[in-house]
């Protein structure tokens, strides 16, 4: 078989997304155990999905979907207000929100727009 152009194409979004996925988790650990240990488990089903989706795709996309849709609701709007009002020199929580605050939205957006590119949300 040979892969044409949009099957490379697609292979190759399909491994920026996971890069960006792992990406959002790493940057998203330091905060998400700022506010508790519990919420250590979102960014690790990130990475974790962005990990596992190049032999299990199906599974690897639900994890990464699930991961970011609850960081989204939970832990950004947080990074957000540390951000907005930082209480002290928090030098790499503030670091960490602010690499949080730029790939989960990436991650987001990447991950609607290859839901959409397959036709299934």
């Amino acid at each position: 078989m040979v892969d044409g152009p949009e099957n490379l194409t697609d292979r190759r979004r399909r491994l920026n997304i996971r890069w960006l996925a792992a990406g959002a988790g790493l940057a998203l650990v330091l905060p998400c155990f700022g506010i508790t240990v519990f919420y250590l488990v979102m960014p690790v089903m990130l990475i974790i999905g962005a990990a596992i989706a190049g032999g299990w795709p199906r599974i690897g996309r639900w994890l990464m979907w699930t991961g970011a849709s609850l960081l989204s609701a939970l832990v950004f709007p947080w990074c957000v207000a540390i951000l907005r009002h930082p209480a002290g020199p928090l030098d790499f929580m503030i670091s960490s929100c602010i690499a949080s605050a730029i790939f989960l939205p990436l991650c987001d957006a990447m991950l609607l727009i290859d839901g959409f590119k397959r036709g299934h949300t």
